[in-house]
């Protein structure tokens, strides 16, 4: 119905107003001086009012495949429409860099909040849609020195060990032979718990964590099927006046267990300032203990309790939802994969297969490993090998045979190539080799990683006797600070899932030229992270803040980075060590995990990892 209603209603406008312009503002004749057309990036025709058809496609996936498949065809820079105003989706890490850090002054805004967000983003007086000004910067200045500072991040080291025997408890309760451990709810719980008592400053039972779990997620959850109301919302908020009612409804709710919690904390506040309460060594500076004194620099005043339930409500979502998000994928390819120590002739597990297999495997496969082994040892020995500077290595593909056949039958090259292919079914092989070769093999990154973390931390210590009160030991900042493999781990963990495969759009403030294009002022302009994360043609070493090149941009990139980033990164390098410290993880059954992706308001995992634990030093219970 809501396609329908766009299509129908925008035609009948379109239909309207084009006379009433066209009386108004004539036609060019020969005349008249024509203004030059604004040379935009290539894309799909649209619809005059209603724009690209694609935005009317439901499927999260068609919307990305149909994006990648214009990308193929019109290249790393494409335009689409959303009604008369212009999207300009960006796809290359080059052309991503010269946006957000070469031009970062032009890329920074947000676009105007439309109905539904005026609503959810109290007129844009939050940090991720505040327009790019004073407002903006103090807020975002506020989170950063107040919060994220390392030392502010440091006093909640208490709080992150007390998250981390919750959700140990959880994991040990729920373990099954059978069925394995689902894993997601536990992690989104274990979030859920640490962000609420950064935020407010209290350790808070289940019941009050489940109302604001409930809370927020219903909001993100039900945010796509609002869209709808943001098409023309005067009409909106009467033909789907129930859908109206339902986003306030939702927001009212989100205020009925937020705001409680917020006066709560602000006699907490109060009662400290006046001396009259003891000092407590588990106290922390919570969130919303820095928002009730700011003064808003537009306006003149302090926040109101609606903004701060947004400021919260956006605090909670950056550090819930895309931490566990990401954290189940890291552990998914920890566990996923066979062994990595295989036999390569096949003669048991076939894990790849460059020489063939069976009978007929190629007899010569032990002199080329051979010769393989011992001219790349030598050549290592001798000499040391870099890229070329400024240059990074090109791994793509060519057929050769297929070429060379090509060039030397002249008159029939298509029949010989085919006349080879049927022989030998060389598309088939081809195709299987890069298969086998590609078999997600993460077991040995779980063994390296527990290795490493035994270097540095040592192994875990011997469960005291049954008398002794049992103080859990965790892995803490200063060891992550030198696991350079859990790093990697991590990183490459969110480079081949990011948790959301756009960023929020940016508006430029001026016209602006990219890769020969125009991108015109206001124009709505995203970045494809995922498609971004996965170019070959970026060197590994990189800077994740992308200030001097992107490789990948899952946290942006430039002045509107998630100003997070780096407290979602200790945050999952600190839970998957101390997950892969405690316990030995393997796949249900020795089946691989599936990796399909299904998006919600992240793109999370189409079937949610089930796992077998084994703890390795933890006292059963």
């Amino acid at each position: 119905m809501e396609t329908w209603f766009i299509i129908i209603i925008s035609l009948c406008i379109s239909a309207l107003i084009k006379p009433i312009f066209n009386l108004v503002f004539p036609p060019p004749t020969s005349n008249h001086k024509v203004k030059k057309k604004t040379n935009l990036p290539p894309g799909p025709t649209a619809i005059p009012l209603i724009g690209s058809f694609i935005y009317l496609r439901r499927n999260f996936s068609e919307f990305e495949s149909a994006i990648r498949s214009y990308r193929a065809k019109h290249g790393p820079i494409i335009t689409l429409r959303i009604g008369s105003r212009p999207a300009i989706f960006i796809g290359t890490p080059a052309l991503a860099h010269q946006a957000l850090v070469q031009n970062g002054a032009v890329f920074s805004d947000r676009p105007k909040a439309r109905a539904t967000g005026k609503i959810t983003s109290s007129n844009q007086h939050n940090i991720s849609s505040a327009r790019y000004g004073p407002t903006w910067r103090l807020l975002r200045r506020n989170l950063t020195s107040e919060i994220l500072h390392p030392s502010r991040v440091k006093s909640y080291s208490a709080a992150r060990q007390w998250v981390l025997e919750i959700l140990f408890e959880r994991l040990v309760g729920s373990r099954s032979a059978a069925e394995g451990v689902r894993l997601v709810d536990h992690f989104q719980y274990a979030m859920f718990c640490l962000l609420v008592l950064m935020c407010f400053g209290d350790k808070l039972g289940e019941k009050q964590i489940r109302d604001v779990e409930r809370v927020q997620r219903q909001m993100l959850v039900n945010s796509s099927r609002f869209d709808i109301l943001n098409v023309w919302p005067m009409l909106g908020k009467i033909v789907f006046h129930s859908r109206w009612q339902e986003l306030l409804q939702l927001r009212q709710s989100q205020e009925d267990v937020l705001i409680p919690l917020i006066r709560s904390r602000r006699e907490v506040v109060k009662r400290r300032q006046q001396g009259k309460t003891e000092s407590d060594k588990e106290s922390v500076v919570a969130y919303v203990d820095t928002l009730f004194d700011l003064e808003l620099p537009d306006e003149k005043r302090k926040l109101d309790e609606k903004e701060m339930v947004t400021l919260c409500s956006e605090f909670l979502d950056g550090g819930t939802d895309t931490t566990s998000t990401a954290l189940q994928w890291i552990m998914a390819n920890l566990v996923n994969g066979s062994p990595d120590l295989f036999d390569i002739t096949g003669s048991r597990e076939i894990k790849m297969m460059p020489f063939g297999a069976g009978r007929r495997i190629c007899p010569a496969a032990g002199l080329a490993m051979l010769h393989l082994e011992f001219f790349v040892a030598n050549l290592v020995w001798y000499f040391e090998w870099t890229a070329v500077e400024g240059d990074t290595v090109d791994l793509s593909e060519k057929q050769e045979r297929e070429e060379k056949a090509q060039r030397e039958r002249d008159g029939e090259p298509l029949q010989r190539v085919s006349q080879w292919r049927n022989r030998y079914d060389l598309h088939c092989i081809a195709m299987d080799h890069g298969q086998f070769g590609q078999v997600p093999s993460c077991s040995h990154v779980q063994t390296k990683l527990y290795e490493e973390i035994n270097g540095i931390v040592g192994p875990l210590p011997q469960p005291r006797e049954q008398n002794e009160k049992e103080v859990m030991v965790m892995i803490k900042e200063e060891h992550l600070r030198r696991m350079s493999y859990l790093k990697s781990v991590v990183l490459e963990g969110l480079r081949r899932h990011p948790p959301s495969h756009f960023v929020l759009p940016h508006t430029v403030t001026k016209d602006v030229e990219l890769e020969g294009c125009v991108v015109p002022k206001d124009a709505l302009v995203n970045f494809l992270v995922a498609d971004i994360g996965c170019d070959p043609k970026v060197a590994d070493l990189f800077d994740i803040t992308g200030s001097r090149e992107i490789k990948m941009m899952l946290f942006g990139a430039g002045r509107r980075i998630c100003p997070t980033i780096g407290l979602a990164l200790l945050h999952l390098e600190f839970f998957v060590a101390n997950l892969v410290w405690y316990f030995e993880w393997k796949t249900m059954g020795g089946n691989a995990v599936d990796l399909s992706e299904k998006q919600e308001f992240m793109t999370v995992m189409k079937y949610p990892l089930r796992a077998y634990i084994s703890p390795r030093g933890l006292p059963e219970k």
